[in-house]
């Protein structure tokens, strides 16, 4: 990515300004199923992916799709950051598609251990 200058002049101070602005960094999309399959790959990283989010008791996680059975192997746990926690009602997003970010953690196995790794200070990017 491309860092950009910019100059700000304060004539009245006579002092000048020079900063290094980058731009945001983009997350690229990764699907849930290579995230779990490659966990290792994504442990500590910054990761976006999409999937049912799915709030019940005990379980906060998301899943690759909403027919699939409680607790499979194919789930991400969710801990969400305080921004969405004061943003959302998790209650009403209950079975909704989700594309999500977070850090992944695969020493962090949710509620019981059930799940194979867990998604840290998550936020909702796109309710579907």
């Amino acid at each position: 990515m491309a860092n950009f200058k910019v100059l700000i002049s304060l004539s009245y101070m006579s002092l000048v300004f020079i900063a290094l602005v980058t731009p945001p960094k983009r997350i690229p999309e990764i699907a849930m199923k290579e995230l779990i399959k490659n966990k290792g790959k994504y442990q500590g990283k910054l990761v976006k992916t999409r999937g049912c989010f799915l709030e019940r008791f005990e379980e906060r996680a998301l899943y690759y799709n909403c027919t699939i059975e409680r607790n499979t192997k194919e789930t991400i746990w969710i801990v969400f950051s305080s921004n969405a926690k004061r943003k959302f009602n998790f209650d009403s997003l209950s079975s909704r598609q989700i594309i999500i970010q977070g850090t992944l953690d695969t020493t962090k196995k949710g509620h019981c251990s059930a799940y194979p790794c867990s998604l840290f200070n998550a936020d909702i990017i796109e309710i579907k």
